[in-house]
């Protein structure tokens, strides 16, 4: 299916997902029959340039989905509970980026480069779930390995930017730091610590065992996306920095481990960059990630015993952690026998 004939929709459009998606389909000259956007009332009649074309937001409203044929959808989990309904959705295709419907089993949950092969047939809702921004980024160098070496166990601790939490998360480290060295005062409202010059060990809401939202979502999606046999334990961070998520992985796999093989998995790896020099100080750090679509891998090196290595992992959390895996996406769906156009 050509994407000139298409009606495409962006949901969210004027946050920093959504306007991610725009600029990204835009780079990869991805011009639609029409795109539309939509987002919140407070946002409606706002304006967005796409390909030189001022385009106008509209309020996501039921009526939406009649319009388009295939859309991106950044606008949070109420929002997909209340709009992205059989009842409302019809037959348009939509490439969810929010956690309501992860784990939803009649959903695919997909990383075009690890399982791809998901959309190969039709989703049975029209939903495709985007899974969470530290499992693209962990997922994308473990899938690899995981086809030889056979992963069984994970242990990551993660260094997640405040964009995690949306532009708020930003204005807030943002607003913090020039306060802090103006008067020394601080308010926070996004987290529920001071973030600027800080640390936070927890994100997201405890569970009973005292696990974190963030650090549930890495193990159910692995064990969806990649092998339901896989066991990861995670300690997820929020640290002060704008944009780009940081992974220190332990791995242990079922086959003993040959170092260099796995330099060489993660040197061949499609959509994984190998930065590992340390002995000159060359390893991905978050300023090489930023704006790349490329997952970065450094400080590969043996773990305790003959079948554990560590890894060290950075992506941008908004790019390839979010609009750049729904346009990939999107780039697969409208290749597939299965989707064809439903607006004239």
């Amino acid at each position: 299916m050509n994407i000139e004939d298409l009606h495409i929709g962006i949901i969210g459009a004027t946050g920093v997902v959504g306007q991610q998606v725009m600029e990204i389909m835009e780079s990869r000259g991805l011009l639609p029959k029409q795109l539309h956007l939509a987002a919140s009332k407070h946002s409606a009649g706002e304006t967005r340039t796409y390909m030189g074309k001022d385009i106008e937001v509209e309020e996501l409203t039921k009526d939406f989905f009649g319009q388009v044929d295939i859309a991106i959808a950044s606008a949070g989990s109420k929002v997909s509970e209340k709009f992205l309904t059989p009842e409302l959705i019809h037959h348009t295709v939509i490439i969810d980026n929010c956690s309501f419907y992860r784990m939803d089993k009649d959903v695919p949950l997909v990383i075009p480069e690890v399982n791809g092969f998901e959309l190969d047939r039709a989703p049975a809702k029209s939903i495709i779930a985007n899974p969470n921004c530290t499992t693209i980024g962990m997922l994308m160098a473990l899938g690899p390995i995981h086809q030889q070496l056979i992963v069984q166990q994970v242990v990551c601790s993660s260094y997640q930017s405040v964009s995690g939490a949306g532009q708020k998360g930003i204005e807030e480290l943002s607003s913090q730091v020039q306060s802090m060295f103006q008067t020394g005062d601080y308010r926070h409202h996004v987290f529920d610590h001071r973030i600027a010059f800080n640390c936070l060990p927890v994100i997201g809401a405890l569970d009973e065992d005292g696990f974190s939202d963030e650090e549930r979502k890495m193990d159910r999606e692995t064990k969806k996306i990649l092998d339901d046999s896989i066991a990861v334990t995670s300690t997820c961070v929020r640290v002060p920095t704008f944009i780009g998520h940081g992974m220190s992985l332990h791995v242990k796999c079922e086959e003993e481990v040959d170092i260099n093989e796995v330099r060489e998995i993660l040197s061949n790896a499609p959509g994984v960059k190998l930065i590992d020099a340390p002995e000159q100080n060359v390893y991905p750090i978050l300023t090489d990630c930023q704006g790349q679509d490329d997952v970065y891998v450094g400080r590969v090196r043996p773990g305790l015993d003959a079948h554990s290595f560590h890894l060290w992992v950075v992506s941008d959390n908004v790019r390839k952690g979010a609009a750049l895996n729904a346009v990939q996406i999107l780039e697969h769906v409208i290749t597939q026998p299965w989707f064809g156009p439903m607006v004239s």
